[in-house]
């Protein structure tokens, strides 16, 4: 499958409908293409700052999410995050799994924050998928209080 073509500063492959939506979306989103290059990201993806990808801490269009993510350098559970991040993608992008979703640790500075991260396919020529980072700390904060 040949992967879609990457945005450009004049050609957006999702249309204005498609970015106003991309957009329009609460959790942190990005679309990748068949080989995990992000073809797209809404304004909360492009808020987002990295902990220890590499030496530059954003995460942009045009760079291989899978690469990045396996670059990632720093505290061990940014590390196991990044790296379940990345083989939970593959998995999906490769056809293993029909979705994936996770609990993690990161990706923000703090030590005390969780996101759920979920890939979902995309039904499009050469495949691809749907990554989003949803922050979920105060509702893992309340089933650990109720579970004490």
């Amino acid at each position: 499958m040949a992967p879609l073509p990457a945005r450009s500063a004049t050609h957006d492959p999702l249309g204005p409908f498609g970015r106003a939506l991309l957009d329009a979306l609460p959790a942190r989103t990005a679309v990748v293409d068949c080989a995990g290059t992000i073809i797209a990201t809404n304004v909360g993806w492009q808020a987002l700052r990295w902990p220890g990808v590499a030496i530059d801490l954003d995460v942009r269009q045009g760079d291989n999410l899978l690469v990045r993510l396996r670059e990632t350098v720093g505290p061990g559970a940014w590390r196991t995050a990044a790296l379940q991040m990345a083989d939970g993608i593959e998995r999906l992008l490769a056809g293993d799994t029909a979705s994936w979703e996770q609990v993690i640790d990161g990706p923000e500075p703090a030590a005390d924050a969780w996101h759920t991260v979920q890939a979902l396919p995309l039904d499009v020529p050469g495949g691809g998928a749907i990554v989003s980072i949803t922050e979920v700390t105060d509702q893992v904060r309340a089933v650990r209080q109720l579970a004490w």
